[in-house]
């Protein structure tokens, strides 16, 4: 074949994408051009025949074989020895002819049909991985000697890879609860043979094994898909970076040709392929510092976290994700002004980041700063649609819809997210909602469940205590008794709580709150504070409620701290304080969901009660109502309903309430206060031997109650009148 046709070959096998064909058309042109080149190629050997008798003067020379007739320098020879010697050079050479064009032209036409169905059959090939099938990132293979490479190539392939929804990465916490079954810690380093086992016990697909090496000043650097059931190698891509400050440049698009190898379209790859600089950080040192924060996060170690993270942005002060885990760290720690301010320059950069990293900072600023929770809910349809098999947003959606009380749609995403891959956040949702829901067994059957697998937690031990309160199995309580106070300081105020032994209770809480003071933990004990001024104001201590929840507001960060200190302030009658607090709420939190559908139409409602106006606290409650079951709320606005409509005399809708209450026991800040509900509704109604039992109920539950508390000695007087 001509060496030109060699050329069109080898530039359509390029593997440099800018260096190959472009387009059909650039091949056509180049076939086409040869094709000119072979039809000059006949037509000046025909020539050349043709002139052999011409004057002496040098032929143009065409080609090896047509020269070879005429002797250096182009002196004539007779027209005898010419053809006796052409004749006998053409035998043994034969000049082009039709025929050899045609088998060129045959020979090309066969290329290009083999490169169109090839690239037919490669553009329309079924994809190695789907979203559908879950990976495992391994941590790089470190020769370098360069510790800043360390779990940092990890996060920056994963930054790039969890922004497309072609792939499905195990999370952190997937991974973590998935090292504990293997009896390992849950930071435990990710190498080859351990991603691999994590792998097939998550029942995922393939791993992702990257590499590092030096080479002077070039880093060479290698990524391998692996089946991670057949240790078959899917794809495998490598690429160098000139420098340092070019490997994470140079991860990116290594990252991307992976992406494509494993049969991602380019249509989604022009989509979803953000440059890891903008995606994260153009700076290891930062990339860094966020790899140690993210470590400490998935942990729980927030102190850690917060340290961390706060290195990563002071390194990059444009590293949006940084801020925002930032702020969910602060968030925990009680540094709630702190946390408001890192999420809001986390959204203030957020047009920087990939489009996965834009829907979790989005999310991030409305749970924490706006706390709107319907739009963070929206934000989780938004983003679980973009990215639909992923587990991570199936528990991101799960928990968008439990924090607005919606645990009959929390279940399904989360039962699909724990049959794809187990995990201990998953199992702690759906026992949580199942409890939520008052369906105990199940939620004892979840927790078992988890257990058998492995997966175990101190909040296990907490939600089998409630379980086994809430079933009066006291033999249930003592076991898990021990390992639930590890989980919930105030575990043990509950039955006192219900059995009306506030004198108790308050030891508990004051134990607690000079723990926090001495700890310098600030957000705690004026959380705790005012959860002690509210259980005050409900038993009808008055002076010491407003006291604490006086306290409580003075040193409250957070809109539930303050909500709950301007409740207990307006229940116990200190209509001036409970104001004030309301027009603070409703300046610092006008779109929260807790403010505007918990604490403030709760305020307005006890302080109309307290001003003997029922239907205005009915009024003030109607908006509250798809929001009763919201967790942070307690169930207080059914309660205050339920007061509000026994104070109007519509017995039937009280009685209602106070069953709502009592229906959902672990959600309802008290389980013997609706009973009491209860029993007067009965007794509005005229239905005097149910009033009696609630009343006889009430009474048992509370007889080693306070005394002298002033809604006891009420209770007693009302159930001595229906004798």
């Amino acid at each position: 074949l001509p060496p030109k046709l060699e050329e069109i070959i080898n530039k359509a096998l390029e593997k440099d994408r800018e260096l190959r064909c472009q387009s059909a058309a650039e091949l056509r042109a180049d076939l086409k051009r040869l094709k000119r080149e072979l039809d000059s190629g006949k037509s000046a050997a025909i020539s050349g025949s043709a002139s052999a008798t011409s004057a002496a003067a040098p032929p143009p020379i065409t080609s090896s074989v047509e020269a070879m007739p005429f002797p250096p320098g182009g002196v004539a020879i007779d027209e005898s020895s010419r053809k006796a010697s052409s004749a006998k050079i053409s035998a043994a050479n034969p000049p082009p002819k039709r025929r050899s064009i045609w088998i060129a032209a045959a020979c090309a036409v066969v290329v290009v049909v083999a490169l169109a169905l090839g690239g037919f059959f490669y553009f329309h090939r079924a994809p190695l991985l789907t979203g559908k099938n879950s990976i495992v990132i391994a941590d790089f293979t470190n020769t370098t000697g360069d510790p800043v490479f360390d779990g940092t190539l990890r996060e920056g392939l994963s930054a790039n890879l969890e922004q497309t929804p072609f792939l499905n990465l195990l999370s952190n916490d997937q991974i973590a609860g998935t090292l504990r079954q293997m009896e390992k810690p849950a930071n435990a380093p990710l190498t080859q043979d351990v991603a691999r086992e994590v792998c097939q016990r998550a029942n995922a697909t393939a791993t992702i094994e990257g590499s590092i090496a030096a080479l002077g000043n070039q880093y060479v650097l290698g990524l391998n898909a692996v089946n991670c059931h057949t240790g078959e190698t899917l794809a495998q891509e490598q690429v160098t970076a000139v420098g340092k400050e070019k490997v994470l440049d140079a991860l990116g698009r290594e990252a991307s040709q992976l992406r494509s190898k494993l049969g991602e379209s380019a249509a989604s790859l022009q989509s979803h392929n953000v440059p890891l600089d903008q995606a994260t950080t153009s700076s290891l040192d930062a990339l860094q510092a966020f790899t140690r924060g993210d470590q400490a996060f998935w942990n729980g170690q927030w102190p850690t976290a917060d340290s961390d993270y706060q290195q990563a942005v002071t390194l990059d002060p444009n590293f949006a994700l940084a801020f925002s885990l930032l702020g969910v760290a602060q968030n925990q720690i009680g540094d709630i002004e702190e946390s408001i301010d890192s999420n809001k320059k986390a959204y203030e950069l957020r047009d920087r980041t990939s489009e996965f990293e834009k829907f979790a900072i989005s999310k991030n600023y409305h749970l924490y700063v706006t706390g709107d929770f319907d739009k963070s809910l929206a934000i989780d349809q938004q983003w679980s649609q973009a990215y639909p098999h992923s587990i991570q947003l199936l528990t991101g959606l799960a928990t968008g819809y439990f924090i607005l009380g919606r645990y009959e749609e929390s279940l399904p995403p989360e039962q699909e997210a724990a049959q794809l891959s187990p995990s201990l956040t998953i199992y702690s949702l759906i026992a949580r909602d199942y409890l939520d829901l008052n369906r105990l067994d199940e939620a004892r059957e979840t927790i078992q469940r988890a257990r058998a697998l492995h997966i175990n937690s101190p909040f296990f031990g907490a939600m089998s205590w409630f379980i086994a309160y809430l079933q009066n199995d006291q033999a249930g309580m003592a076991a898990n008794e021990a390992v639930a106070r590890t989980a919930s300081r105030t575990i043990a105020a509950a039955p006192l709580w219900d059995q009306g032994q506030l004198s108790r209770v308050r030891e508990i809480f004051q134990g607690i709150i000079a723990s926090d003071v001495r700890a310098n933990q600030k957000a705690g004990a004026a959380y705790n504070e005012a959860n002690l001024a509210l259980d005050e104001a409900f038993l009808g201590d008055s002076a010491d409620a407003t006291t604490g929840a006086l306290k409580a507001s003075q040193e409250a960060e957070d809109w539930d701290t303050l909500g709950r200190a301007g409740f207990a302030l307006a229940f116990a009658g200190d209509s001036a304080a409970a104001q004030k607090i309301v027009a603070d709420l409703n300046q610092r939190w006008p779109q929260a969901t807790e403010v505007q559908f918990c604490w403030l139409p709760a305020i307005q409602a006890a302080l109309a009660l307290h001003q003997g106006k029922p239907q205005d606290a009915i009024q003030s409650l109607s908006a509250a109502a798809s929001y009763d079951l919201l967790p942070a709320g307690d169930m207080m606005t059914s309660y205050l309903r339920g007061q509000a409509y026994l104070d109007a005399h519509q017995g039937a809708q009280a009685a209602a309430e106070f069953q709502k209450l009592l229906n959902h026991p672990f959600l309802a800040f008290s389980r013997s206060l609706p009973k009491l509900g209860l029993a007067r509704a009965y007794a509005l109604e005229g239905d005097m031997p149910k009033a009696k039992i609630e009343y006889e109920d009430f009474l048992a539950q509370w007889q080693h109650g306070d005394p002298d508390l002033p809604i006891l000695k009420q209770a007693k007087s009302e159930y001595a009148k229906l004798q």
